[in-house]
């Protein structure tokens, strides 16, 4: 997932439960936007950036969770600010969710 700008893309790990920031240079070539990954819920499987850029939200497959990160506009680092329990349906903290880009779910074998 590459933010609206096309400068930071956006990896999710489902094995280290985590999502890493890259940042795209000159020349195409990447390195990540920040020392560490950002540790997410249980297996993040799908994520989404918001049409201006502002943030990314990442689905939980096994935790069935929502979690949101601002997104640094110089940087691309990602910071948590929410997360929802989705199977009761209360915020783990509060959460915020703005028009999302509409993302195909892959398919599943």
């Amino acid at each position: 997932m590459v933010e609206p700008k096309g400068r930071f893309p956006y990896a999710a790990s489902t094995t280290a439960n985590s999502i890493t920031a890259y940042s795209i240079g000159a020349r195409g070539d990447l390195t990540r936007a920040s020392s560490a990954p950002v540790s997410t819920g249980t297996a993040p499987w799908l994520l989404a950036i918001d049409p201006a850029g502002k943030f990314l939200y990442a689905a939980d497959s096994q935790s069935s969770s929502l979690s949101e990160y601002a997104i640094d506009h110089t940087s691309g680092r990602l910071g948590a600010t929410s997360c929802l329990d989705l199977e009761s349906r209360t915020p783990i903290a509060p959460i915020r969710i703005d028009a999302i880009q509409q993302v195909r779910p892959r398919a599943h074998a």
